[in-house]
């Protein structure tokens, strides 16, 4: 059993698309996670045309992060997280089962950065 203690937003994606063919978003609803990990760095890149002898680069920001929700949260793929100001997609959604009672006891949600 967790006691999810940190808030967050889930914003998910709906079945309808705007004008331009893009799937639009629902309305944002708050939710409370545990957080196992989240870490987010700002990495060098090679950029392409410069890669022949200058040695430019851009700096790309990464985040890696798995949360715990609570079993009744309605997680999907590709949903939007938002957390202490940083905003992560879904990427995975693992039911795990509690050890003696062999009920969905959370979800463990793996989440990259929202581009």
């Amino acid at each position: 059993m967790i006691f999810p203690t940190v808030r967050c937003q889930i914003i998910s994606y709906t079945e309808q698309v705007d004008d331009y063919g893009r799937q639009t978003f629902s309305s944002p609803f708050d939710s409370a996670c545990s957080v196992v990990r989240l870490t987010t760095a700002t990495k060098k890149t090679s950029v392409r045309t410069d890669s022949s002898g200058t040695g430019g680069s851009a700096k790309e920001i990464q985040a890696d992060a798995i949360l715990l929700f609570s079993p009744e949260t309605n997680l999907k793929k590709n949903d939007r997280v938002d957390i202490n100001g940083i905003s992560l997609r879904v990427v995975e959604v693992q039911i795990r089962y509690g050890v003696f009672s062999n009920k969905p006891d959370h979800l463990e949600v793996d989440l990259e950065i929202w581009v």
